[in-house]
């Protein structure tokens, strides 16, 4: 009896580790060579695809490989901007924080309280390995921490799933326009502010079917914000391990 139990909890707890990600480059650790700089909007993907940003506004990759040290690893500097009707106000902060899991995170940046709009959110998307099946369930989720120097804290961070790409930007022009989408994963744990902790954001997901894009960020415009920081605007987060995997 004490063999049959165990072949059983063998067999299960394999089934748990080897289940397939669907989500490629799971933790940015797949990179075409280092960035070592702040990024602009198209360079997501020229240094970690398959990720793209939907948004006129970058994440930037911070790496352990990194020798600039506004995207270093575990210790950065991080520009805080101030803008009212006279001038803008900008102050450097150091913040600290090391990945999740292997050597890079993702840096993003929301504005709060600032005349910018859903184009300046700094959201990442990405084609999954494959399509979801109509009616079956996923668990699907990320992992987020808020930075040291973070202005304001927030809580709708989340993730969109679908069919095709929220992406529609030009490069000729520049210009950006966002469908108004509210995400279907969203964080249900209030305000985020743990500054050393990774957040888990996740939850189950039953697919209508051919869903394969995910975007990851901030959608609404409507906030509830926390100040952490006096005077200053902005959102500043870090993003690690994206998982999609079928219950």
């Amino acid at each position: 009896m004490r063999k049959g139990i165990a072949i059983f909890l063998f067999c299960w707890c394999t089934i748990v580790v080897h289940g397939q990600n669907l989500v490629p480059n799971p933790s940015f650790e797949i990179l075409t060579s280092c960035p070592n700089k702040l990024l602009i909007s198209k360079e997501l993907n020229l240094y970690c695809p398959p990720w793209v940003s939907p948004t006129y506004g970058s994440p930037n990759i911070f790496s352990t490989c990194n020798s600039d040290t506004m995207c270093s690893v575990p210790i950065h500097t991080i520009k805080l901007v101030k803008v009212d009707s006279n001038r803008i106000t900008e102050e450097y902060c150091h913040s600290y924080q090391l990945p999740r899991t292997g050597k890079n995170y993702l840096h993003g940046i929301f504005p709060i309280d600032i005349p910018y709009n859903r184009t300046s959110y700094e959201n990442h998307q990405i084609k999954l390995l494959k399509k979801l099946e109509p009616k079956k369930k996923y668990i699907v989720g990320f992992y987020t921490n808020m930075s040291d120097c973070s202005p304001k804290a927030i809580e709708e961070i989340g993730l969109y799933i679908s069919k095709d790409s929220i992406r529609n930007y030009d490069y000729a022009t520049e210009t950006v326009f966002v469908p108004d989408v509210s995400p279907q994963i969203l964080n249900k744990k209030g305000i985020i502010k743990d500054t050393v902790n990774w957040v888990e954001i996740s939850d189950s997901y039953k697919a209508k079917g051919n869903e394969q894009w995910i975007t990851i960020g901030l959608f609404k415009g409507n906030l509830k914000t926390y100040d952490s920081i006096a005077d200053f605007h902005g959102a500043d987060y870090y993003f690690d391990d994206v998982f999609v995997y079928e219950l």
